[in-house]
């Protein structure tokens, strides 16, 4: 699903392909010289919330570098509960 841009990037900034702004900070460390090469391939999503982005003994198909928002990190025990690291 396509994220609608709703703010602009301002000049200087780096973008994705779509011209969107990158504001995830493990991304902007990356040296200029290097950004060509993953920028191209950044893709910038919407995700609902409550969504799994990995499910137990499943290959990982995808890297997600949020923009802004919050995810979290939830385990499931063999009684039912969940665990939620601090």
């Amino acid at each position: 699903m396509r994220a609608k841009h709703l703010e602009a990037a301002k000049a200087g900034e780096r973008t994705d392909s779509a011209g969107g702004p990158i504001r995830n900070k493990i991304l902007l460390c990356i040296p200029d010289a290097s950004t060509s090469e993953y920028a191209r391939k950044l893709e910038f999503v919407d995700l609902p919330n409550h969504l799994s982005l990995h499910e137990p003994h499943k290959k990982q198909q995808f890297v997600y570098f949020l923009n802004r928002g919050l995810a979290s990190i939830v385990v499931a025990m063999r009684a039912g509960e969940t665990w939620k690291p601090v």
